[in-house]
């Protein structure tokens, strides 16, 4: 058994899941990556988590980063790009990348937003081919 060693509760919506009529989640440009960016975005900004020590900030950062470079690899693929979706994506990038410089987190996750960033200026470019290349390699080789 698995037990937690502490528990937080907090008001702040830090999951959420919109399905809309006639589901387009599998077409490229769907809102889904928009909504996810705009998520994650919230979390970085609660004021609970501003308040937290800094170990726990770090992990938070990790998951937050490791969320926002899936979904930048995802996005950096498609061949349009709504509006929205491009602006949540910047937003993110830019706001996480302010507040990890100011925490202790590892060298993966500091690649991991580097990247997101690099994917961020220039989608669907010859580098967000490689990393999805890469990745998807990974993925086969190592389960998460």
């Amino acid at each position: 058994r698995a037990w937690a060693i502490s528990v937080l509760f907090t008001q702040d919506s830090l999951y959420g899941y919109v399905q809309r009529e006639n589901s387009i989640v599998q077409r490229n440009g769907s809102k889904k990556h928009a909504d996810a960016f705009i998520l994650l975005n919230n979390l970085v900004n609660a004021q609970w988590l501003q308040k937290r020590n800094h170990k726990f900030q770090s992990a938070e950062a990790t998951y937050v980063v490791s969320h926002l470079f899936n979904h930048s690899i995802v996005v950096s693929q498609y061949d349009e790009i709504s509006e929205e979706t491009y602006n949540a994506w910047t937003t993110i990038v830019q706001n996480v990348e302010e507040w990890i410089s100011t925490l202790n987190v590892d060298a993966k996750t500091e690649m991991k937003i580097k990247f997101s960033k690099m994917l961020a200026r220039k989608p669907n470019s010859f580098f967000s081919h490689i990393v999805t290349f890469l990745g998807n390699k990974y993925r086969k080789k190592f389960r998460r």
